[in-house]
């Protein structure tokens, strides 16, 4: 019996699923990435022993089917053209890993707040307006990306996601951000820059030493030195929210220090890109 293909990158000599292939199963492993696939037929709801689907870089407008794979617990739909997820997505009890970066999805269903296995989530680029209520039920969650996209708010209750270690959220129309988010206890790194949030809550001033320094208005290590005094995020290793309005205030110049110029400066060899 085959339990594992990977079929990477045939782009138009494939461009759709073989019938022959939904008969296998105990298949649990399948890769279609970059096969120019543009939809997965219903057969497909036959495998289900499959734990790991990757199907990237296609031009796929709706994973439907894919809800009715039990097993399931990592998922790969990234770079297609989904719109919007089945309302029973959230089915998928299993459901460990799910990166569903580069769509067009403009909300997630209710029953997202299911997914009580999530522990990776990848939203960035695309169209969200809103995360659903249901979404401060995925207690399981350690790694959010939701950067690019159009958020104008965290839901409330957001500070139940009590796993949440890494929080990407730049590039945004955020307003505000939730009180309880202060009492995250696991969170380690949390970025939110150029966002459109205008008051921070009360504590997040709170930084050792920051206050007309370093402070939240750029990328600062949260070293003990500078880690929040109030208790908040004990293991904050990293924060970012510069490009808010809320930050204009602490960006006024310190005494004494030199001010350089960008002209001033000579950029050599690219080293990479951001990981946000």
């Amino acid at each position: 019996s085959v339990e594992e293909i990977r079929v990477l990158n045939e782009g138009p000599n494939l461009g759709h699923v073989p019938p022959l292939l939904c008969t296998l199963h105990s298949l649990r492993v399948l890769d279609l990435s970059g096969c120019s696939l543009t939809f997965i037929p219903w057969s497909f709801t036959g495998l289900k022993s499959l734990t790991d689907l990757a199907v990237a870089r296609n031009m796929l407008p709706d994973i439907n089917e894919v809800s009715e794979l039990p097993l399931l617990t990592r998922l790969d739909a990234s770079s297609n053209r989904i719109a919007a997820l089945p309302p029973n997505f959230g089915q998928l009890g299993q459901l460990q890993t799910c990166n569903l970066m580069g769509n067009q999805l403009q909300e997630l269903p209710h029953s997202f707040g299911d997914l009580a296995s999530l522990r990776l989530l990848g939203l960035k680029s695309n169209r969200l307006n809103r995360l659903p209520d249901s979404f401060t039920r995925l207690t399981s969650l350690v790694e959010l990306f939701i950067t690019d996209n159009q958020l104008t708010e965290l839901p409330a209750g957001f500070g139940g996601l009590a796993s949440l270690v890494k929080l990407q959220a730049s590039f945004n129309q955020l307003r505000r951000l939730p009180p309880d988010m202060l009492g995250l206890p696991r969170l380690e790194l949390m970025r939110i820059a150029v966002c459109n949030v205008k008051a921070l809550p009360e504590g997040l001033h709170d930084l050792s030493g920051a206050r007309g320094q370093q402070g939240p208005a750029a990328a600062i290590p949260a070293t003990p030195a500078s880690a929040p005094t109030t208790g908040h995020w004990p293991r904050l290793a990293w924060l970012s929210l510069g490009g808010n309005p809320a930050c204009a205030p602490l960006l006024a110049p310190r005494p004494g220090l030199r001010s350089i110029s960008l002209q001033d400066l000579q950029l050599h060899d690219k080293l990479g890109d951001g990981a946000s």
